[in-house]
């Protein structure tokens, strides 16, 4: 049975330090390398869910909307919640309170702009601490080829002259008329008259930023009525992220991927918050319980995992379909089944209800 004094956390991302925390949390009193490529974290981004949030984050300024809508057409869904709000946590907030964390931490170390480009030589690196190095956690990026099913985005901060926006109400989902990907608007409101909006899409290929900016332009004339001169561009931000069952590193004695490189988001969703949060645990337990490789997924992450990749396989035939079946969860489920899904917290009981909600000949239908 290994005992770790000494572990190497790759990249200074959510993952890592939500490892970290939970690590220190636990009593771990070795010391912790973190490499990082850049000269800082990336306070540029955002992470969304459902409340509760994990005990880490709750000391952190987070937004919340008490109501979310989807919507296609004329038909809308409404569900709310106050005990599971919709949640957002920025990364500028996020890093304010981990920093200072990790700052004070005498047995952990930040090296910035260190090439880390590959993870075997990693042991080679002039670390300062004569310890030997005895687990490598690795946090970077995958890349991913056009035949991946992604989601990719391109989001807006915007500030508007006149009231544009319900402030009260997330909208999560308003479908476009595109056939060949699902496509819809995402909306976090702030005031009536500022907002993040985002032009999202669920498809195969290559990442255009352009024609995702330009679909986003011409939303925000069809869907807000906002020409250029209307409103004020304050930020943008756009990403790509894996869908479905995506070829990632496996845990091995000394190596254990996390956060996305270690499989931990959606893929029905391209949510990660939560499976990140709970991976980080996980792993902390297995590190101070000496173990060779990290803990497996709880059940309910199994099953999570069947029905997206049932999700999956069958809205990549037919993509309308996936329209059908996120406005029939909205349409069938109560908003306390309907945050389950989104959390992947499914017991068995509200799986059936979901698969239940789904429109099942169609849904067959696609998948053979």
């Amino acid at each position: 049975m290994p005992t770790y004094n000494h572990i190497a956390c790759v990249g200074l991302g959510l993952a890592n330090a939500c490892l970290i925390n939970e690590l220190r949390s636990m009593g771990f009193t070795g010391h912790i390398s973190v490499l990082e490529k850049a000269t800082a974290p990336d306070t540029h981004k955002r992470w969304c869910t459902w409340k509760p949030l994990p005990s880490m984050l709750r000391d952190i300024h987070a937004n919340e909307w008490q109501a979310w809508t989807i919507k296609k057409r004329t038909e809308q869904h409404s569900l709310a919640s106050v005990r599971h709000a919709y949640t957002e946590i920025k990364a500028s907030d996020f890093w304010e309170v981990q920093l200072a964390r990790l700052n004070s931490d005498p047995h952990t170390s930040i090296h910035y702009s260190t090439d880390i480009a590959n993870y075997k030589k990693i042991k080679d690196l002039p670390l300062p601490q004569s310890a030997p190095l005895d687990l490598i956690i690795d946090s970077r990026s995958i890349q991913m080829a056009n035949s991946q099913y992604q989601q990719q985005f391109v989001g807006w901060m915007i500030e508007t002259r006149h009231a544009s926006f319900d402030p009260e109400s997330a909208q999560l989902m308003h479908f476009t008329e595109e056939t060949d990907r699902i496509a819809f608007l995402y909306c976090l409101p702030y005031s009536e008259t500022r907002a993040l909006v985002e032009y999202t899409t669920f498809q195969f290929g290559a990442f255009s930023r352009e024609q995702h900016t330009f679909a986003l332009k011409t939303a925000l004339n069809e869907r807000y009525r906002l020409t250029d001169d209307q409103y004020t561009l304050l930020s943008k931000e756009a990403a790509s992220l894996p869908m479905g069952s995506y070829p990632h590193p496996k845990p091995l004695s000394g190596y254990w991927p996390i956060g996305i490189r270690g499989g931990a988001i959606r893929g029905s969703s391209g949510y990660g918050l939560l499976s990140i949060c709970e991976q980080a645990k996980r792993y902390a337990d297995s590190i101070l319980k000496g173990m060779a490789r990290p803990k497996a997924p709880p059940v309910n992450h199994h099953l999570t995992q069947y029905l997206d990749r049932i999700f999956i396989r069958a809205i990549r035939k037919n993509p309308q379909l996936g329209q059908d079946c996120f406005l029939a969860c909205a349409r069938k489920l109560n908003s306390q089944q309907f945050v389950e899904l989104m959390r992947g917290e499914l017991s068995f009981a509200s799986a059936l209800k979901v698969i239940a909600s789904m429109p099942t000949y169609t849904f067959l239908k696609a998948l053979f």
